[in-house]
């Protein structure tokens, strides 16, 4: 009896053993998790400045920078509108340099890219013209000569003759929102080629309308106005406006 519960434990002993070699040869020939090589991943990206969209002044230059991370790019790409630029790279650090020189909104993006994929991140870019208060944008902060380029009832259909195209508004300063004007009308008069008429503007409700008087004798309203460019809006009635358009002279 002895004899039979030894070798039992016996073949027991035997079998754990042989269990013990069998999973440590499994677990050499498999190798280890290091040896394993990570699978790629695409990259990632991050503008860092600016780090929201913004605007700036026409004119200005800027520098944009991104952080990569993740799957190493392979390649990258800036876009400014549709224009497609390279900038510089330096590690995981991108970066352009550019200048707007000229008014409106611009996406400016970049793009990485590697064998598994692509990322792209953007920025909305607002550039607009310096501040220039309305005086000095009427005026020159002195006196400013503007043509009549276009007159149209209700902005649409053209009523401007061609002697008028030759009119000339000019404005002087004289206070913050009041001055001096001449109009120069260009037509024969008792045979005299030019005509001059003096008058006053004066500037109304935070500068969106501006009165001229002893020619118009109306209040209009301001609808553009940068240093070449003039429109004004004489709402005759409910339902009839004309639309006047000048530009600075040279």
């Amino acid at each position: 009896m002895f004899a039979s519960i030894s070798s039992f434990f016996s073949n027991k002993l035997w079998l754990v053993l042989l269990l013990s070699v069998s999973l440590l040869t499994a677990c050499k020939d498999g190798g280890s998790d290091d040896d394993i090589a990570p699978s790629p991943e695409r990259p990632r990206v991050l503008i860092s400045n600016p780090s929201s969209d913004t605007t700036v002044l026409v004119n200005t230059e800027m520098t944009f920078r991104a952080n990569g991370s993740g799957g190493e790019a392979t390649s990258h790409e800036w876009k400014v509108g549709s224009q497609t630029l390279a900038g510089e790279k330096e590690g995981n650090l991108y970066t352009l340099t550019h200048t707007f020189s000229t008014v409106g909104e611009f996406k400016v993006s970049i793009t990485l890219t590697n064998e598994v994929g692509a990322v792209t991140v953007e920025r909305t870019i607002k550039v607009e013209e310096p501040f220039v208060p309305v005086t000095t944008r009427l005026t020159n902060g002195e006196q400013k000569t503007w043509k009549f380029m276009s007159i149209k009832l209700n902005n649409t259909q053209e009523i401007i003759e061609d002697n008028e195209k030759r009119h000339t508004l000019v404005l002087y300063a004289q206070t913050q929102d009041t001055g001096n004007l001449a109009y120069n009308a260009e037509r024969l008069l008792n045979n005299q080629a030019q005509s001059f008429v003096r008058g006053r503007w004066s500037l109304h409700s935070q500068e969106s309308r501006i009165e001229i008087k002893d020619i118009f004798d109306r209040i209009m309203q301001i609808e553009e106005l940068t240093p070449t460019k003039m429109v004004l809006k004489d709402q005759v009635t409910p339902q009839t406006a004309i639309w006047y358009y000048f530009d600075a002279a040279q």
